[in-house]
């Protein structure tokens, strides 16, 4: 009789133990694809010439800092960073660079008598 009770008892605990198992079919077993080619979302970048002389990148940069009263204040703050080999024609406030010799035009010819 205890024989018997034994292997009912195991029966049920194996159907339980069963059940509660989540079932998993084929399609569960499928291989997900995923997205390959990213969105890039460039922000605009300007190369100017620093005061100094060198080239710079100049762009926008967000900054979040918190106040004294514990609020989260964001800033945007322009960063700048070295450029290699580049010869921009402008300064970062929009005036030209001038030539660092005369141009034919600036050269003003006074007629001798």
């Amino acid at each position: 009789m205890t024989y018997l009770k034994a292997i009912l008892l195991a029966g049920f605990a194996a159907t339980l133990s069963l059940a509660a198992a989540p079932e998993v079919r084929a399609a569960d077993l499928e291989v997900t694809r995923t997205k390959s080619a990213r969105v890039v979302h460039s922000h605009r970048v300007r190369v100017v010439r620093d005061y100094d002389g060198t080239a710079v990148v100049e762009r926008m940069v967000r900054r979040v800092h918190r106040a004294p009263d514990g609020a989260l204040v964001v800033t945007s703050q322009i960063e700048m960073t070295p450029a290699v080999r580049a010869q921009p024609h402008r300064y970062p406030n929009g005036q030209p660079v001038l030539p660092s010799r005369l141009r034919r035009s600036a050269i003003v010819v006074t007629p001798r008598y």
